[in-house]
C-alpha cells in the first residue's frame, strides 16, 4: 500500500472512529501532498513524501514552542498530540 492509499485509510478510520485530532492531521497532510502534485505537475514519490511529513514536523515543533513561550498550553498540547501521529507515519 502506497503512502496516499495509507492516509486515505487512516482518514477514514478516524471518521468512523470520530477522532478528531488524527482526522485533522490526515486531512492537512492530503491538502499539502495535492498541492505539491499540483505544483511539481505528477506524483510524490515516497521520498518527497516523507520530506513533506519531515517539514510538516519542524512546523509543529515551532508552533509548539511559540505557545509555549506564549502561555498557551491547549494549544501546545493539541500540537504536540497531532506532532506524535506524524511521526508514526516516519520511518524508524
Amino acid at each position: 500500500m502506497d503512502y496516499k492509499t495509507s492516509i486515505e485509510e487512516g482518514l477514514k478510520k478516524a471518521l468512523k472512529g470520530r477522532d478528531s485530532i488524527r482526522l485533522s492531521v490526515f486531512r492537512m497532510l492530503l491538502t499539502a501532498i495535492k498541492n505539491k502534485e499540483v505544483e511539481k505537475i505528477g506524483s510524490l514519490n515516497e521520498d518527497e513524501f516523507f520530506a513533506l511529513v519531515k517539514t510538516s514536523v519542524k512546523q509543529h515543533l515551532e508552533s509548539i514552542e511559540s505557545f509555549k513561550k506564549g502561555q498557551r498550553m491547549e494549544l501546545a498540547e493539541k500540537e504536540e498530540k497531532e506532532l506524535e501521529i506524524l511521526k508514526e507515519l516516519l520511518p524508524s
